[in-house]
């Protein structure tokens, strides 16, 4: 664990299944046939257990601060209020921009279409004379969120929290086996069907990760290319 008087985050592992209240849709899930059934699977989302280090924003804050308070084995039920959610819509996040904008991007404004603008995402709301009205706001903003949690098991050694961050940063397809060297960790990749740029981006966020939150001082990824 980390050195002597170094705050220790706690890591855990949980699983959830998160609802709006008011019509009950469900908008994320660790579940893959929940995400199935309701119609919102992902391919080439990781289902399953999710690995959250409190404090390191995982999720959102309403739901870190419920999850703080369980012990292992332990199942809710809460609503989570805007404010520690997506936070509350607001009218200036609603803008009037012109149509011939749009065009000059190549992108079609088709009411209730989200589009990137300005390295932004929006929710086209209406076009009219020239004028198309778009919603910066998060799908979620204004409303209360209620999630079904429980709290699996409390990571406690530098390899099971390792394992764990490097699981919430590897995109999917990577196995991998893990080897404590002491103030090493050594990261011996077995297979990837991830492409080079993502199995990168994987390894320096999950070695960012893994030198916060434990007590490594080093990680050296190693690649196994077997004879064919």
């Amino acid at each position: 664990m980390p050195p002597k008087g170094m705050e220790v985050a706690r890591v855990v592992r949980i699983e959830y299944t998160g609802y709006v209240k008011e019509s009950g849709e469900v908008f994320d899930t660790t579940d893959e046939e929940v995400a199935r059934k309701e119609g919102i699977y992902r391919e080439g989302e990781k289902y399953g257990p999710k690995v959250v280090v409190i404090g390191a924003g995982h999720v959102i804050r309403g739901l870190e601060e419920e999850i703080e308070k369980m012990a292992p084995g332990e199942e809710r039920e809460v609503d989570i209020p805007p404010e520690k959610a997506f936070g509350n819509r607001k009218k200036d996040l609603v803008k009037l921009i012109s149509l011939r904008e749009f065009k000059k991007a190549g992108i079609d404004p088709i009411p209730g279409r989200y589009v990137r603008i300005g390295g932004l995402m929006a929710r086209v709301q209406s076009v009219s004379g020239g004028r198309v009205r778009v919603d910066f706001n998060h799908p979620l903003a204004g409303k209360t969120l209620r999630y079904k949690i429980k709290l699996i098991e409390e990571l406690n050694n530098d390899l099971e929290i390792s394992k764990g961050l490097l699981d919430l940063n590897f995109p999917p397809g990577v196995s991998f086996e893990l080897k404590d060297e002491g103030e090493d960790l050594i990261v011996e990749i077995k297979e990837s069907d991830a492409s080079p740029e993502e199995l990168s981006i994987g390894k320096e966020a999950g070695a960012r990760d893994i030198l916060e939150y434990t007590s490594f001082k080093r990680v050296i990824f190693q690649e196994v290319f077997p004879k064919q």
